[in-house]
């Protein structure tokens, strides 16, 4: 038999179906999967509406994922308490950690994984836990099993927005990032789905997310805010001493003044867009704009820059993602799109984009010094710098995603060779790809080109991989 996800979508396009979370799962996976309208497949992901024919599905013995699931149209009965509205979900049995939503969910009780507790940050007495109900659902029904949640998790992969929050679990530092921790709601899809997968005999099969068997990759970046003088200098050379090439994005209005330092950046670094204007527009036209201004700023100044981009102060919406893409950009790296977790290609109005968004952790050198002193009347020195960026290091290998880490010039630029040196001696002993931006950019589009299907011999519990696999990437099953 072939082995493949579903993902619903009714023949006519309904508000109440939003699957580009699903989607954008399958392509980070690179999991076999197909959009159907139909009970093609052994697994089918479902979001709000469900189809005439899925209680006849799940009752033959197939699998449905259902989020943003209505009470009223399951086969069976399920426990439906009501509404809430809540910022924060656990997703620790499902891959993930304390999860910010920002949402409101349906509630079910009854078996499940996760944890959703309407009173939020409260201590509990006398060993009581009030209303606590699962994340994801599980239920027979049939032959076949259903797993639901009341949460739109699927949409809420693609919702905009961004808001002034603590960005790691082991520091209160905060930023102005995306509002949900997107990454650990598709870690948490990721696990239901190899939970489906296994309730009905079937390996879960994807592709590798980094060449030549690296547990994570590494990547460094810095955002020019400002040449800083010799700040600019002692990043370039410090960061080779160590062994990193660095991504520079440039912002034309910020570097004007000193732009023939731009220049003495060593060419083992590679140089990419910031903006002319430091900020985010609305509109099409002012961020279309605002990306060329910056492109033929450095391309009048004779640098070499590829069609790469940095959104200043982190700000994304769709009209800038939509600009870059029309400008032909490989690639976006904004933490008000994504803090951590694998890259993905943004749904722009349903439609895949073929500019490559990649997250990135929003900690730097220059925010913590001012967040230090507006918060604990205290300076930041450069072991605070190297130790916030180890424990995100650790943090991000453990859990097998990219590193990818960022800062800039003005107060980076001083402690740059020590905090440097730190994560060089970190690293060294760890089974991570040293790399750029640009570099994991490439990989990234090539595993996506790869296709490919899994044929599963049932009587010998062997799956068989045809199709256009390259050599580099290899095919994982669990």
């Amino acid at each position: 038999m072939i082995i493949k996800l579903g993902i619903y979508e009714p023949v006519h396009r309904s508000m109440f179906t939003n699957n580009t979370g699903w989607k954008i799962l399958c392509e980070q996976e690179k999991m076999p999967f197909t959009v159907t309208s139909q009970p093609e497949c052994p697994i089918i992901a479902f979001d709000g509406d469900l189809p005439e024919w899925f209680a006849q599905f799940i009752a033959d013995g197939g699998i449905g994922i259902v989020t943003d699931c209505y009470p009223d149209l399951l086969p069976f009965e399920a426990e439906y308490v009501g509404d809430a509205s809540v910022e924060n979900i656990d997703l620790r049995e499902l891959g993930g950690s304390l999860t910010r939503v920002q949402s409101i969910v349906r509630l079910y009780r009854g078996d499940g994984y996760g944890k959703i507790n309407i009173h939020e940050k409260r201590l509990s007495k006398n060993d009581v836990t009030q209303d606590e109900f699962p994340v994801f659902l599980y239920k027979s029904y049939g032959k076949g099993w259903c797993f639901f949640t009341g949460l739109p998790i699927s949409r809420l992969v693609m919702a905009l927005g961004d808001i002034l929050r603590p960005t790691a679990s082991f520091s209160n530092f905060t930023e102005r990032v995306v509002s949900v921790d997107k990454h650990y709601l598709l870690r948490a899809m990721r696990e239901i789905v190899i939970k489906a997968f296994h309730k009905r005999g079937l390996p879960y099969v994807y592709l590798s997310y980094y060449p030549d068997d690296y547990q994570s990759a590494f990547a460094f970046r810095i955002d020019l805010d400002g040449i800083f003088g010799k700040n600019l200098i002692n990043i370039s050379r410090s960061a080779l001493e160590n062994g990193f090439k660095l991504t520079f994005f440039a912002n034309k209005s910020l570097c004007k003044e000193e732009e023939e330092l731009i220049r003495m950046i060593d060419c083992e670094h590679e140089i990419g867009n910031h903006a002319d204007i430091h900020n985010l527009f609305t509109d099409y036209d002012s961020n279309f704009r605002n990306i060329q201004e910056c492109q033929n700023w450095l391309s009048n100044l004779g640098i070499k820059n590829s069609k790469i981009f940095a959104a200043p102060r982190g700000m994304w919406n769709y009209s800038l993602h939509q600009a870059l893409e029309n400008l032909g950009y490989l690639y976006t790296s904004d933490f008000g799109a994504g803090i951590s977790g694998f890259p993905f290609f943004p749904y722009i109005n349903g439609v895949k984009s073929s500019t490559l968004q990649i997250p990135i952790n929003p900690f730097s050198a220059e925010r913590a010094a001012i967040w230090s002193q507006e918060m604990e009347n205290r300076e930041i020195n450069a072991d605070y710098v190297a130790g916030f960026f180890i424990q995100t290091i650790e943090e991000n290998y453990q859990q097998g995603y990219p590193v990818i880490l960022y800062s800039h010039p003005q107060n980076f630029g001083s402690m740059a060779n020590y905090v440097f040196e730190q994560i060089n001696r970190k690293i060294s002993n760890m089974n991570i790809w040293k790399t750029t931006l640009t570099n994991f950019a490439d990989w990234w589009f090539k595993r996506d080109k790869v296709d490919y299907y899994v044929e599963y011999d049932q009587s010998t519990n062997k799956i068989m991989i045809k199709g256009d696999i390259n050599r580099d990437v290899k095919v994982r099953e669990i």
